[in-house]
Formats: structure tokens, C-alpha cells, sequence
């Protein structure tokens, strides 16, 4: 059995973290953002206070 890549992978656009795609695609959803019911926890938060 020969594995094939579907043709819309083949056709994704490449995106950088935060949803900012290359090129302008409304069909991409972005599911980048943090929807945590409890936050950001503090082992992350307490780095970034020192920026």
C-alpha cells in the first residue's frame, strides 16, 4: 500500500506562530492562542515580568 499526502496539505501555506499567514488565506483558522481555563502558569509568568 502507497501512502499519499492529500493535495490539500501539498497546497498549505505556511504560517508563523500567531496566525500571521505568509500569504493572505481566510481558509486557515488559527488555534494558536491560549485558551486555558486556568491562565498562564506562574513558572512562565515570573520570567517574563523581567522584560
Amino acid at each position: 500500500m502507497k501512502i499519499r499526502t492529500k493535495l490539500s496539505i501539498i497546497r498549505h501555506v505556511p504560517v508563523i506562530h500567531g496566525g500571521r499567514p505568509l500569504l493572505t488565506n481566510p481558509q486557515i483558522i488559527d488555534f494558536s492562542s491560549n485558551i486555558s481555563p486556568i491562565g498562564t502558569p506562574s513558572s512562565v509568568k515570573k520570567p517574563l515580568k523581567k522584560y
